[in-house]
């Protein structure tokens, strides 16, 4: 389990089952080849928007992750958290991510998303090196 203090109380957030279906239903698409069905896609949508370090993204997984927990943090105080200048906000999109990929319900789409981000990083990395050498040349 995942915790965060916040305003000197800790919190838990669970990213099994239950975070799955409730995240998924956040965003649809349709669905190709049966036309008015939707398919719901909201945990690869937020963990892609969560590589691109998006914080509304960020508070929206913790708002979700925390649902199940006896201890419940509000909205409000994650935006307040989020907002923070003290809180490290690249450590704790990586230890989000980190989570993600190694809990059971996540890990397998959280692991594909990684390794997609990976290899499109690379790819950028080599177009602005070629674009570079390209320049000096001329």
């Amino acid at each position: 389990m995942f915790e965060l203090e916040i305003n000197g109380k800790v919190y838990g957030f669970k990213f099994g089952i239950g975070f799955v279906r409730t995240i998924n239903s956040k965003m649809t698409k349709p669905m190709e080849g049966v036309p008015g069905q939707k398919q719901e896609i909201g945990l690869s949508y937020y963990i892609g928007a969560m590589y691109d370090e998006d914080p509304i993204a960020l508070v929206e997984v913790l708002a979700t992750a925390n649902m199940t927990e006896k201890e419940r943090v509000a909205r409000k105080e994650l935006d307040k958290y989020i907002d923070d200048v003290t809180t490290d906000i690249d450590a704790l999109f990586e230890d989000v991510r980190h989570f993600l990929k190694s809990a059971n319900a996540t890990k397998k789409v959280a692991l594909e998303l990684d390794e997609m981000y990976k290899i499109e990083k690379m790819k950028a990395e080599a177009a602005k090196a070629k674009a570079k050498a390209e320049a000096a040349v001329v």
